[in-house]
């Protein structure tokens, strides 16, 4: 049992998770995966740069799944910044071009994909040899969010919480 004391952010998205809870997820419990926590402008894309480095870790760009139950929620929103960080990851993970990669987005968007099988579809395609990390700040605009990350990963989710001084 964990106790979530959080200020809500007044831009916080009403999203599906936001308002519901996690949805019905299928359990990933076991695959590799880590999210860094962090308030913008605390040197969190210092931080991924560096995790990337390492050769067990995939740190691509800012993913934004947690806040949605499926693609097509997300696709709503209708925000760039929220559909740049995916293709350019799913680019990345299957060694293709942004088109192809746009491509496959918007036919996950299309088929209201839930948003577990996109994690789970991600780290399958990184081969279980790297553990992928998500650095997307607006996660700790709502408990929700990391409620969701705790239904699909168990307490096989890792997570860095970074903090700014000052």
């Amino acid at each position: 049992s964990v106790l979530w004391v959080t200020v809500v952010s007044a831009e916080v998205v009403l999203t599906s998770v936001a308002r519901d809870g996690p949805p019905v997820v299928e359990l990933l419990h076991g695959m590799p995966v880590l999210f860094v926590l962090s308030s913008p402008r605390s040197g969190s894309s210092l931080l991924q740069l560096c995790l990337q480095a390492n050769p067990a870790l995939y740190a691509g760009q800012e993913l934004h799944l947690l806040p949605f139950a499926t693609m097509r929620e997300r696709r709503k929103l209708g925000m760039f910044e929220l559909l740049e960080g995916l293709v350019k990851t799913v680019a990345e993970v299957r060694e293709c071009d942004a088109g192809r990669a746009a491509d496959w987005v918007v036919s996950q968007e299309e088929r209201a994909v839930p948003i577990w099988s996109i994690f789970r579809q991600m780290i399958a395609e990184l081969g279980g040899t790297r553990t992928l990390v998500d650095k997307t700040p607006p996660y700790l605009d709502h408990p929700s969010y990391l409620d969701h990350a705790h239904a699909i990963f168990g307490s096989g989710a890792r997570y860095i919480h970074l903090v700014r001084h000052p």
